[in-house]
Protein backbone atom coordinates (compact mmCIF):
# COMPACT_ATOMS: atom_id res chain seq x y z
CA UNK A 1 0.00 0.00 0.00
CA UNK A 2 0.92 3.39 -1.00
CA UNK A 3 1.31 5.98 1.79
CA UNK A 4 -1.18 7.91 1.23
CA UNK A 5 -3.99 4.99 1.02
CA UNK A 6 -2.31 4.13 4.96
CA UNK A 7 -3.06 7.49 6.03
CA UNK A 8 -6.98 7.66 4.67
CA UNK A 9 -6.86 4.14 6.36
CA UNK A 10 -5.65 4.73 9.79
CA UNK A 11 -7.56 8.40 9.61
CA UNK A 12 -10.64 6.49 9.23
CA UNK A 13 -10.38 3.83 12.07
CA UNK A 14 -9.55 7.12 13.99
CA UNK A 15 -12.44 8.69 13.35
CA UNK A 16 -14.61 5.74 14.21
CA UNK A 17 -13.18 5.59 18.11
CA UNK A 18 -15.10 5.56 20.87
CA UNK A 19 -13.07 6.92 23.77
CA UNK A 20 -14.26 7.52 27.64
CA UNK A 21 -12.08 7.97 31.20
CA UNK A 22 -13.13 8.10 34.78
CA UNK A 23 -10.23 10.02 36.47
CA UNK A 24 -9.79 10.51 40.42
CA UNK A 25 -8.61 14.00 40.14
CA UNK A 26 -9.67 16.61 37.05
CA UNK A 27 -6.86 18.93 38.19
CA UNK A 28 -4.16 18.45 35.42
CA UNK A 29 -6.96 18.89 32.95
CA UNK A 30 -7.74 22.15 34.26
CA UNK A 31 -4.74 23.55 34.39
CA UNK A 32 -3.69 21.96 31.09
CA UNK A 33 -6.50 24.70 29.45
CA UNK A 34 -8.07 21.18 28.78
CA UNK A 35 -11.45 21.46 30.92
CA UNK A 36 -13.11 24.34 32.57
CA UNK A 37 -12.35 25.69 35.92
CA UNK A 38 -15.18 26.25 36.93
CA UNK A 39 -16.52 22.71 36.55
CA UNK A 40 -13.26 21.02 38.16
CA UNK A 41 -14.04 23.29 41.25
CA UNK A 42 -17.80 22.31 41.04
CA UNK A 43 -16.73 18.35 40.29
CA UNK A 44 -14.01 18.75 43.39
CA UNK A 45 -16.49 20.84 45.66
CA UNK A 46 -19.30 18.32 45.65
CA UNK A 47 -16.73 14.84 45.28
CA UNK A 48 -19.00 14.11 41.81
CA UNK A 49 -16.91 11.38 39.69
CA UNK A 50 -17.40 12.43 36.06
CA UNK A 51 -17.60 10.34 32.91
CA UNK A 52 -15.76 12.13 29.81
CA UNK A 53 -15.08 11.56 26.74
CA UNK A 54 -13.87 12.87 23.16
CA UNK A 55 -15.65 14.53 20.75
CA UNK A 56 -14.96 13.91 16.62
CA UNK A 57 -12.51 16.85 16.92
CA UNK A 58 -11.06 15.39 19.99
CA UNK A 59 -12.38 17.67 22.82
CA UNK A 60 -13.19 16.33 26.07
CA UNK A 61 -16.84 16.18 26.68
CA UNK A 62 -18.45 15.36 29.95
CA UNK A 63 -20.68 12.42 29.23
CA UNK A 64 -22.33 11.82 32.66
CA UNK A 65 -21.60 12.30 36.83
CA UNK A 66 -22.01 9.81 39.34
CA UNK A 67 -21.22 9.82 43.13
CA UNK A 68 -18.68 7.20 42.84
CA UNK A 69 -15.50 5.69 40.84
CA UNK A 70 -17.82 2.39 40.88
CA UNK A 71 -20.54 4.06 39.68
CA UNK A 72 -19.04 5.83 36.49
CA UNK A 73 -17.61 3.13 35.94
CA UNK A 74 -20.56 1.04 35.40
CA UNK A 75 -22.25 4.22 33.68
CA UNK A 76 -19.32 3.73 30.90
CA UNK A 77 -19.53 0.27 30.68
CA UNK A 78 -23.43 0.29 30.23
CA UNK A 79 -22.85 2.78 27.18
CA UNK A 80 -20.16 0.68 25.45
CA UNK A 81 -22.75 -2.25 25.87
CA UNK A 82 -25.41 0.28 24.17
CA UNK A 83 -23.62 0.96 21.60
CA UNK A 84 -24.21 -1.64 18.89
CA UNK A 85 -20.73 -0.57 17.20
CA UNK A 86 -18.62 -2.08 20.01
CA UNK A 87 -19.35 -5.76 19.21
CA UNK A 88 -16.29 -7.74 17.17
CA UNK A 89 -14.01 -4.75 18.27
CA UNK A 90 -11.11 -4.76 20.61
CA UNK A 91 -11.29 -3.05 23.81
CA UNK A 92 -8.65 -0.93 25.10
CA UNK A 93 -8.19 -0.38 28.89
CA UNK A 94 -5.65 2.00 30.14
CA UNK A 95 -4.91 2.61 33.98
CA UNK A 96 -2.68 4.60 35.65
CA UNK A 97 -1.33 3.01 38.64
CA UNK A 98 -4.51 1.06 39.50
CA UNK A 99 -4.49 -2.41 37.86
CA UNK A 100 -7.01 -3.71 40.30
CA UNK A 101 -9.27 -1.24 38.58
CA UNK A 102 -8.82 -2.13 35.08
CA UNK A 103 -9.86 -5.85 35.94
CA UNK A 104 -12.64 -4.30 37.47
CA UNK A 105 -13.40 -2.84 34.33
CA UNK A 106 -12.61 -6.14 32.73
CA UNK A 107 -15.01 -8.06 34.46
CA UNK A 108 -17.87 -5.38 34.15
CA UNK A 109 -17.39 -5.47 30.46
CA UNK A 110 -17.30 -9.54 29.76
CA UNK A 111 -20.94 -9.35 31.79
CA UNK A 112 -22.43 -7.46 29.54
CA UNK A 113 -20.56 -6.57 25.87
CA UNK A 114 -19.19 -8.50 23.01
CA UNK A 115 -16.01 -7.21 22.09
CA UNK A 116 -13.62 -9.68 20.16
CA UNK A 117 -10.68 -9.42 22.87
CA UNK A 118 -10.10 -6.70 25.31
CA UNK A 119 -6.64 -5.44 26.05
CA UNK A 120 -5.04 -3.83 29.41
CA UNK A 121 -1.98 -1.65 29.52
CA UNK A 122 -0.66 0.54 31.85
CA UNK A 123 -0.29 4.49 31.19
CA UNK A 124 2.74 6.15 30.14
CA UNK A 125 4.59 9.25 29.04
CA UNK A 126 2.22 12.37 28.73
CA UNK A 127 -1.09 9.90 29.38
CA UNK A 128 -0.04 9.46 32.84
CA UNK A 129 -0.12 13.67 33.14
CA UNK A 130 -3.63 13.45 32.19
CA UNK A 131 -5.21 10.21 33.98
CA UNK A 132 -3.14 10.66 37.46
CA UNK A 133 -3.27 8.00 39.90
CA UNK A 134 -6.38 5.73 39.71
CA UNK A 135 -7.28 7.15 36.45
CA UNK A 136 -9.03 4.85 33.64
CA UNK A 137 -9.16 5.25 30.06
CA UNK A 138 -11.04 2.87 27.35
CA UNK A 139 -10.89 3.23 23.65
CA UNK A 140 -12.70 1.19 20.82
Amino acid sequence: RDFQTVVEEVSRYIASMTTYFVLEDLDHLRKNGRLTGALALVTEALRIKLLMGATPEGQIKRVAQALSIKQALSRMVNLMAADPGHAGKLLSIVHCNNLDRAFYVRELVQKTCRFKDILISEARGVTTVYANDGGIVVAY
